[in-house]
């Protein structure tokens, strides 16, 4: 039978933080893909999100944006010249190379890419 063809994107967040690549995220975009959140260790434990505003629903005062170094910094300056609200952006820098791992550290390996949505980002 033909039908609709409808995506469900699973993630874990178990520990508090989502890391969401930005093609899952523009899925998001789409009627028909849904985001399953786990966060907890029962599958029950989870948020189910139909789009961008369900995603968020005002727990976050910021938007934590992950890039790989690659120590061009011309890419870096062109990113941010390309926000018209520069007053509202910062870079957050790791001093301390034992603290926060999740965000600064690489938690893919080239054999094991993150998943988004059906395809690797690196794919894109």
């Amino acid at each position: 039978r033909e039908g609709n063809k409808h995506t469900i994107m699973c993630r874990s967040a178990r520990l508090g933080l989502l890391h969401l690549g930005a093609h899952a995220w523009l899925q998001l975009h789409n009627d028909n893909t849904e985001l399953y959140i786990l966060t907890g260790s029962e599958y029950s434990k989870c948020k189910i999100c139909k789009n961008i505003e369900e995603l968020d629903e005002g727990n976050s005062n910021y938007w934590v944006f992950r890039r790989e170094v690659d120590n061009n910094y011309t890419n870096l300056k062109d990113i941010l010249e390309a926000d018209s609200e520069k007053n509202k952006m910062q870079l957050i820098y790791r001093i301390n190379e034992n603290e926060y791992k999740s965000i600064f550290e690489k938690f893919t390996t080239k054999d094991s890419p993150i998943r988004t949505g059906g395809i690797n980002d690196d794919e894109r």
